[in-house]
């Protein structure tokens, strides 16, 4: 767990999940590319076109910490029973409503893999 304890760590580990070749334009198959922002947003040199590790994952959309969303994802999954909301949400310290909504995506992406690639 601690190679994910930066956001920056866990959105590069999005990204090589997300192009495990690199990066190739879906526009002009250009395999190049700058870094734009903070979301680490790429712009193709070919075409300008931006695109975005986040867009069709579990993250997309969203205003919280990869890291909390790796954690919770990593809590999740390693207890055998399930973990709570409530306990998820002390363990991550968030809002239970937040630890709601992050158990309801998951358990969203689970019933819909091919949609979820993360």
């Amino acid at each position: 767990m601690l190679q994910y304890e930066t956001d920056e760590a866990c959105l590069e580990a999005v990204a090589k999940i997300r192009w495990p070749e690199g990066f190739r334009c879906p526009r002009c198959d250009h395999d190049r590319a700058c870094i734009l922002s903070r979301q680490r947003i790429r712009q193709y040199y070919g075409c300008k076109y931006h695109a975005s590790p986040m867009v069709g994952t579990l993250f997309e959309n969203t205003r919280l910490p990869l890291s909390k969303w790796f954690a919770a994802i990593y809590l999740s999954s390693a207890d055998k029973g399930g973990i709570s909301v409530e306990r998820l949400r002390k363990m991550i310290n968030v809002q239970w409503r937040t630890a709601q909504l992050m158990m309801d995506k998951f358990r969203r992406a689970m019933a819909n893999r091919k949609r979820f690639r993360l």
